[in-house]
């Protein structure tokens, strides 16, 4: 098993033995083409029982009775009572071989005593794998996207399809992924945008980080369209750039590794020195059984929690200073899509290794701004002369809908005759201007004084100029700031 010869009776589904050397396996090529059929449905966004389905109904032999067929495996003998049943298990099992990269995996299970009839599964760091050992049906760029696909759980809402940026988006403040909301909105509204998983389960103090789902697509294919055209108009340049690049972008995330490991590393010492004072205070009497056994088990289980973290960020460090920028693989991944006028999820799950959300910034007139930062795979975040870091900005209508025969008409000719950049109004007056009490609403919820389609007294100030800056429920007013001047005042702040 050391040696690198394979240890295993019969060779995994896609693999014959060499009939000249048991050591060795050959590619069984007709086998092999239903494994590469089902890593690359895989990256077209399909989950292992999509995949098991569309086989199974294309009457595709299931592996056991293939093997069986030719007189290999461990189901020689076994009679099938439907030759083209496919399991999800069966795909998944397939997708987690390493050996179709061309690997040998030794000592992946163990007995515990040669007594034990069963054999249990080896945790990782105990396999042997050794490279190389035999002819790849997939290649190690599609083995990794397919198990990075696999980690993210895509489960079908209202609308029946699970959405395919689901797992790349990430909060830019917590580094949580982002939950997609779908389904019908508000006034029978479609409505597809991701927020921070964190702002919705209320598990740390982060922001909402709000974002559309085709805002994200767009900005993706506009930055593979300038990219592939420099990549390809500049090849040698484009190389030279992105080792520069990748270069500075791994010295900074290797410096704050190594702040947070010598930080885990600190706190784990702590935490040695705590145990053994609570002990101490045990023995002598001070601290009751109850509490010791308290204490202890918290400073254990944060103690396990930093071991495994320092784990972690060690093998990533030792990773940096293995890796090297692989631009030309992503030469290739170009080369390979001829057509980017449209973003297919294959293209998405080859290009796309992240997409960092940060949080939306105010500007005037009710406008949003928001970075949004693109990780491509093999190059990480790039930024070429013509590929600029992205934002997303969501503009404002002109004039916002207000019924002609509006109540609310006199407030809009009041705040019209104002010279002032800045009025504050209180509800009493607001209400002797338009000659009418306010409803509750107005009392009770802040969102109602500004602008939507249903809100007729607040579209009245936006179409008069002016944009709220506050309200204050509980003294009864709200601030109005003339949209040019807040302009001003957030140029001025920036």
């Amino acid at each position: 098993g050391l040696e690198g010869k394979h240890t295993s009776s019969h060779p995994v589904y896609g693999y014959l033995k060499d009939p000249g050397n048991k050591y060795q396996w050959i590619v069984d090529e007709e086998a092999a083409n239903v494994v590469r059929r089902i890593f690359q449905m895989t990256i077209d966004g399909k989950g292992p029982y999509q995949i098991a389905g569309i086989l199974q109904s294309e009457k595709v032999l299931c592996p056991s009775y293939y093997l069986a067929q030719k007189g290999v495996g461990n189901n020689k003998n076994k009679v099938f009572a439907d030759p083209y049943r496919w399991w999800g298990n069966t795909v998944e099992y397939i997708l987690s071989r390493m050996e179709y990269m061309g690997c040998t995996v030794n000592f992946k299970t163990y007995k515990k005593s040669y007594k034990d009839r069963n054999r249990r599964p080896a945790p990782k760091d105990k396999w042997a794998i050794f490279e190389h050992t035999h002819e790849p049906i997939i290649d190690e760029e599609t083995w990794h996207t397919a198990q990075r696909l696999r980690k993210t759980v895509r489960r079908p809402d209202s609308l029946g399809t699970p959405n395919r940026l689901t797992g790349l988006l990430f909060c830019a403040d917590c580094g949580a992924k982002m939950y997609n909301e779908r389904g019908k909105g508000a006034h029978g509204l479609p409505r597809n945008n991701y927020i921070c998983s964190n702002y919705r389960k209320h598990t740390a103090d982060c922001t909402m980080h709000y974002i559309r789902a085709d805002v994200v697509e767009k900005l993706i294919l506009d930055a593979l369209k300038k990219i592939s055209r420099f990549a390809k108009e500049n090849r040698d340049e484009f190389v030279r750039r992105m080792m520069e690049s990748s270069s500075i972008q791994q010295d900074k995330e290797a410096k704050a590794c190594r702040k947070q490991l010598e930080k885990n590393k600190k706190r784990a010492a702590e935490l040695d020195i705590l145990i053994r004072r609570i002990y101490e205070d045990n023995v002598g009497g001070k601290i009751t059984d109850k509490r010791f056994e308290k204490l202890s088990g918290e400073y254990e289980q944060e103690q396990s929690d930093l071991e495994k973290s320092i784990t972690e960020i060690q093998a990533k460090l030792d990773c940096f200073d293995k890796q090297s920028v692989k631009a030309d693989k992503f030469l290739a991944l170009i080369d390979k899509y001829t057509d980017f006028t449209k973003l297919t999820t294959p293209m998405l799950n080859e290009f796309v290794e992240k997409v960092v959300v940060h949080q939306r910034e105010k500007g005037p007139q009710y406008t949003y701004s928001q970075q949004v930062d693109i990780y491509f795979n093999f190059i990480g975040m790039v930024e070429p002369s013509e590929t600029k870091r992205e934002c997303t900005k969501h503009e404002s209508p002109a004039e916002r809908y207000v019924a002609k025969n509006t109540s609310f008409a006199a407030l809009g000719q009041y705040l019209q005759k104002q010279a002032e950049p800045s009025i504050s109004l209180t509800f009493a007056e607001i209400e002797k201007i338009i000659g009418k009490k306010l409803c509750k609403s107005a009392y009770k919820y802040a969102a109602y004084w500004y602008p939507a389609f249903n809100r007729p007294m607040s579209n009245v100030i936006y179409n008069a100029g002016y944009d709220v800056a506050s309200v204050n429920l509980q003294f009864h007013n709200v601030k109005l700031v003339k949209q040019y001047y807040y302009s001003l005042i957030k140029s001025c702040k920036i």
